[in-house]
């Protein structure tokens, strides 16, 4: 019987190749495939069943040649003592106490029965022997009454630091203590020369007498002055004071702490002598 599949594989490579080099190695590795994969089974098959017998006859080779060597050790022999005449000690049962009891003090706390001829009357109990003993129905003991002091825990004394506000310090406060204290822009000489050629002495002429007073008021952090007040003895001098010093024209330089500004007082002694 012809073998159809290798006629036709063998008409294909022929159509494949045709015109063409056969002597390329394709066209040889195509016409021995067939042997190619062949021996490649065989081979295959071999050396898997090498792999499996070869270690099986290197175990056996081993068994036969080669001599067993046991390696042991002596143990030494424990001689048990005879504990037949030792006597067995017998446990000591040691009876549990009951717990004590101790005697309750108890008053006859029962009512008596009302009865229509009562051979001898019974005084009810009083709040004292509720306090002094337990309700019972004799008069019994003499226990006295059970206070109660409960335990104050040791607590240890934690010192907890104090917290000082910080200082908040108010803007428009008036402060008596400067670093520079307030001047006039032209200096004191030229605001009492101000003050002398701006006051009104009409009122006072031909008195023949020294009218003194002072004038205190707050030099603004702008150099401006408010809250004008005189204390002198005469009102109408004090008035004429303050007015005055109200009217003058000029800037004041204001009084400074740690060169910033600051409201403070400014006091100014006023004296004239009229003839």
């Amino acid at each position: 019987m012809k073998n159809l599949l290798s006629k036709t594989v063998n008409s294909l490579d022929e159509i494949l190749f045709e015109n063409r080099n056969k002597a390329y190695g394709a066209y040889a590795l195509r016409q021995d495939s067939d042997v190619l994969l062949t021996k490649a089974l065989v081979l295959g098959i071999a050396s898997a069943v090498a792999l499996a017998v070869v270690p099986l006859v290197i175990n056996n080779f081993l068994q036969t040649q080669g001599n067993t060597t046991v390696i042991g050790c002596e143990f030494p022999v424990i001689e048990l003592e005879d504990m037949s005449g030792v006597t067995e000690i017998d446990k000591v049962v040691v009876p549990i106490a009951p717990p004590k009891v101790e005697d309750v003090k108890t008053f006859d706390s029962t009512v008596p029965t009302p009865t229509r001829n009562p051979k001898k009357e019974k005084p009810a109990a009083r709040v004292e022997d509720y306090q002094n003993a337990v309700a019972g129905f004799e008069n019994k003991g003499t226990v006295e009454p059970i206070t109660y002091q409960p335990d104050v825990p040791n607590v240890s004394k934690i010192d907890v630091p104090v917290v000082v506000p910080p200082k908040v310090e108010n803007p428009n406060a008036i402060v008596e203590n400067v670093d520079v204290e307030a001047s006039f822009s032209g200096g004191i000489d030229a605001f009492r020369n101000k003050v002398v050629g701006s006051f009104d002495v009409s009122s006072f002429e031909g008195t023949d007498a020294v009218i003194k007073t002072t004038v205190t008021f707050i030099v603004e952090k702008d150099g401006t002055i408010s809250n004008i007040k005189a204390n002198g003895v005469d009102a109408i001098f004090n008035k004429e004071a303050e007015k005055t010093i109200k009217n003058i024209k000029g800037r004041w330089n204001p009084a400074t702490v740690d060169g910033k500004p600051v409201r403070s007082y400014f006091r100014f002694p006023i004296s004239m002598k009229f003839e």
